[in-house]
């Protein structure tokens, strides 16, 4: 597997905490060596990394100290752009709590490159919460600022600043990175001492970050129960359709959520094959009638949206709104799919294998074999999130990835073009990644942007 697609499966599956003891040594986490590897490879993809969904806090708090504790030197003015900019949006959105943890590794490291002390200068002194975080953290707020500016120059700072000193007394890296000095000059003197008294104490300090992650991120709340209406806008136009009968109001429905979904997710310009299985068990039966078939031609339909050259072959049903009929000959269609040499196959189906049990593993080990390196990814189309697959996985030796509601589609879109084979996948991914930092800066008022 490559490593930046290992790499995103890592992100996506551990979210161990970094931990400080109190021996004064670094956190040791053990898979550092991977973050570091990527970062080598590519900073600018591995930066960029931190907006793919599923990606857990941790493994950005990960991003956050790889970022900040290695030299940007030899990066491009357009990289180091992007790294600043990952790393205001991870600072600012990130628990506070986590982000001090990060401070405080890096002062442990002994890392202090001009990425660091700008980041947490425009973080502490900008914070919407920085009077109640002096007062809840102000050791750990104290030694952060210490280690960026230095200690002897930090308490002098504070130190004049209780004596009344004027703000162009101040350092210059403070001047440029204080939006408000009159809070600084309010709560800095406290935070050495310099003064008794505690500021008054504000209830921003974690709800801007949670605030702000809310926006970015908005959570996914799982339906209580699920019902072929409830597992996105697609898959419901599409049941409607199979259950009532073709009519063009819903089909230009279907079209339009189609193309809503695929808006914000990554296009691909390479060469993808997608095969379809449209056979007699996709149906189902009873209350979870044509769901299947609904939601596998939904990402089909989302998948070809993205990518124009797409091929699709379609298992069982030859209908443009594949009827589910026939048997299941996965292992037929995938040797058809490398007729065209693509980047990847993608293997769109129930999991049952009714022709041939156990063919599509066979057939796909004896391409590895021979040097086929093109990807054949299996994703499993299912009804809910606890529905049993152990039953349902003909072939094991196979990427695996499985999906029941629409809002799944983005991980799964980004660990397909990520598995993909050749340089497509990276820059459309890279590319997708980009604009939304883009608009991210636009639209979310981040008090640790500092460009």
């Amino acid at each position: 597997m490559p490593l930046f697609s290992q790499f995103l499966q890592h992100v996506r599956t551990r979210n161990e905490p970094l931990t400080l003891k109190r021996d004064g040594q670094a956190p040791v986490w053990d898979d550092e060596t991977l973050h570091q590897q990527l970062f080598q490879e590519d900073a600018e993809l591995y930066a960029l990394t931190g907006l793919a969904a599923g990606i857990h806090p941790w493994q950005q708090a990960r991003i956050l100290l790889t970022l900040l504790k290695n030299p940007w030197t030899g990066q491009t003015q357009a990289s180091r752009l992007v790294l600043g900019r990952m790393t205001s949006l991870l600072a600012g959105t990130l628990e506070p709590e986590t982000v001090l943890t990060v401070f405080l590794t890096l002062r442990r490291l002994r890392v202090n490159y001009a990425q660091v002390t700008r980041t947490i200068l425009a973080w502490t002194l900008n914070h919407p919460g920085f009077e109640d975080l002096v007062v809840c953290r102000r050791p750990a707020l104290a030694d952060c600022l210490e280690h960026a500016l230095g200690k002897n120059t930090v308490r002098g700072v504070a130190k004049r600043v209780a004596t009344g000193a004027d703000f162009n007394a101040w350092p210059a890296e403070v001047r440029r990175l204080a939006k408000d000095p009159t809070r600084a000059a309010l709560a800095l003197p406290f935070l050495f001492r310099f003064w008794d008294a505690a500021p008054v104490v504000r209830t921003l300090h974690q709800v801007a970050h949670r605030l702000n992650r809310q926006v970015w991120q908005p959570p996914f709340q799982l339906p209580a129960t699920v019902t072929p209406a409830n597992r996105g806008d697609i898959s419901a136009a599409l049941g409607q359709l199979y259950r009532g009968g073709v009519n063009q109001e819903l089909l230009e429905t279907a079209d339009a959520c189609v193309r809503r979904a695929a808006a914000g997710l990554p296009r691909f310009e390479g060469n993808p094959v997608i095969v379809l299985d449209a056979s007699a068990s996709t149906r189902g039966y009873g209350d979870r009638e044509f769901c299947c078939i609904s939601q596998s031609v939904a990402f089909q339909s989302v998948l070809e949206a993205l990518c124009p050259t797409a091929k699709t072959i379609t298992v069982g049903s030859q209908e443009a709104l594949p009827d589910p009929q026939g048997a299941t000959d996965l292992a037929g269609a995938v040797l058809s799919a490398f007729e065209s040499d693509p980047d990847i196959v993608i293997v769109i189906t129930d999991g049952y294998e009714n022709s041939d049990q156990g063919d599509l593993a066979g057939v796909t080990k004896a391409l590895q074999n021979a040097g086929f390196t093109t990807p054949v990814v299996f994703c499993h189309s299912a009804f809910s999130h606890s529905d049993d697959l152990g039953l349902r996985r003909p072939a094991p030796n196979l990427p695996h990835l499985t999906f029941w509601h629409e809002q799944e589609f983005k991980s799964l879109i980004e660990t397909l073009w990520a598995l993909a084979r050749g340089p497509h996948g990276r820059s459309s991914l890279k590319n997708h990644w980009q604009h939304e930092l883009e608009q991210l800066r636009k639209e979310l008022p981040l008090w640790t942007w500092v460009d």
